[in-house]
């Protein structure tokens, strides 16, 4: 087989986010933090760690995360290795396999053997050694290191269990291997730096989440991330927060309507030659497939023979339809605006747990409900949101151009790109003191990536933290009926 390899981008931090949320992944972190926000915090590009991350392929898909650094960069943390004859020119390794269903299948031992080739010592003529330190417990990852070409160089005493120090020699340089032996006493303990079983490679980019400037409780989820999955069962790996279930027959998802929705895409539209009748005004709760629910808000008069605009507000992690339906309700009445405001099937959005699907299929559900029922302008049709909500909406956004006008996004936190349809506008704010998802890696990074991409887009900033403020909300209806 052949693994290939590319740096971590910032398209990427979605779904190694989904990866870091993984119920076997979350299992071993124990309340370590994997948000959203710490993920662009830890592994986005403004993170100055010069650790690399990289993303392994298999045929051409992401199969997990592998990262390298010089071992003598962590020095509280690789001490003990000197003493078990590491050199001091040394790198070293951790990885992950994205998938549950592709671990214990001999790929984490074949991306091991490919990183270490191909870029430990390819691209890094100084670099003498690679290492890696799982648990001593953790069988199924030091055999997976041993398939990899790693020999067993000793044991490094961890404050939560003895670690395996595990080497890989540079071709024609190798030394003499050292007798194995016990590294500890009074040095700091070793944390995780480590492979897991059957896990998958880290990604590329700079940043990680062991900062040299915090190495012990930055290192901590390494270890019990990376040891850890090996030996979670497969059962509890398929199961839990939207997770994909084992392949061998078995449905990816549990909702098979979502397989049609993976791309983002949304299949319902208006059709304003056939006038919609109209239907009852004021909060209406739609009860769609799968359990899934809505709500929409119609102001008096709408129908009566007119097209009215249509807003889908999507609201934040931990939020629900009656949130995202407050972020503009205010305003409706006045603007003689409809709005739908979905509830996410998990605790947010899919696109930052699993990746498109269930949540797309359940607003192109609404979506369609509204557009039988209700008269909506084609023309003036939008979709927004807070926080992942704005995230989302932003993503969802460029991937259905044709479909949405205007994009409204109140303090998101990325944007997942894809293949651009349309050409929507965009309204983003985003508060200068905001702590949840701070500015400097999140709007203004995104706003001008939105406009290299040739998008038109409006920008506000306001002296706040993780709001919506009213005015700007006001601001954004005008500008969303004022452009229609």
């Amino acid at each position: 087989m052949e693994v290939g390899f590319r740096r971590l981008t910032e398209d990427d931090l979605p779904m190694l986010h989904r990866w870091l949320n993984e119920p076997g992944v979350v299992r071993w972190w124990e309340g370590d933090d994997v948000s959203w926000e710490a993920v662009v915090r830890d592994y986005g590009s403004a993170n100055p760690d010069p650790a690399e991350h990289w993303i392994a392929s298999l045929k051409g898909e992401p199969l997990g995360w592998i990262q390298c650094y010089a071992a003598a960069d962590e020095p509280e943390e690789t001490e003990p290795w000197w003493a078990l004859g590491i050199e001091r020119a040394a790198a070293g390794i951790d990885y992950l396999v994205g998938d549950p269903a592709d671990r214990r299948r001999g790929l984490g031992s074949a991306m091991i053997a490919a990183f270490v080739a191909e870029v430990v010592f390819a691209l890094h003529p100084g670099w003498t050694q690679a290492c890696a330190a799982p648990f001593e417990a953790n069988v199924a990852s030091w055999r997976a290191l041993e398939k990899a070409g790693f020999r067993f160089a000793g044991i490094v005493e961890d404050a939560e269990g003895p670690c395996r120090l595990m080497v890989a020699d540079r071709p024609g340089s190798r030394r003499p291997a050292p007798s194995a032996g016990h590294a500890g006493g009074g040095r700091p303990p070793v944390r995780a730096l480590g492979a897991v079983s059957g896990a998958s490679d880290p990604p590329a980019g700079k940043g990680w989440a062991w900062s040299r400037r915090e190495p012990r409780s930055s290192l901590l989820p390494r270890r019990r991330f990376l040891l850890g999955v090996s030996v979670v069962p497969s059962v509890l790996l398929a199961c839990g927060r939207g997770e994909p279930a084992s392949r061998g027959g078995t449905p990816a998802r549990e909702v098979p309507v979502a397989e049609r929705h993976g791309d983002g895409r949304l299949g319902a539209r208006p059709d304003p030659a056939e006038m919609a009748p109209g239907g009852p005004e004021g909060v209406q709760r739609l009860e769609l497939a799968q359990g899934g629910t809505a709500l929409v808000y119609v102001p008096a008069g709408s129908g009566s023979g007119r097209l009215s605009p249509l807003a889908v507000m999507l609201h934040g992690a931990g939020g629900s339809a009656e949130d995202g339906l407050a972020l503009l309700r205010p305003l409706a009445d006045e603007a003689g605006l409809i709005l739908l405001a979905p509830a996410s099937r998990g605790r947010t959005w899919d696109l930052l747990l699993d990746g498109f699907g269930p949540d797309v299929a359940l607003i192109d559900e609404a979506l369609g409900r509204v557009f039988d029922r209700y008269p909506v302008d084609p023309a003036r049709l939008a979709v927004g949101g807070f926080s992942d909500g704005a995230s989302y909406a932003l993503s969802l956004g460029t991937r259905n151009g044709e479909l949405f006008s205007h994009v409204v996004a109140f303090s998101p936190g990325f944007w997942s790109r894809g293949d651009g349809q349309g050409s929507p506008s965009f309204f983003v704010t985003h508060g200068t003191d905001d702590r949840v998802l701070p500015i400097a890696s999140t709007s203004r990074r995104l706003v001008p990536m939105l406009e290299r991409a040739g998008y038109e887009v409006i920008y506000r900033e306001f002296d706040g933290p993780h709001v919506v403020p009213g005015d700007l909300a006001a601001e954004a209806v005008v500008w969303f009926l004022g452009e229609g």
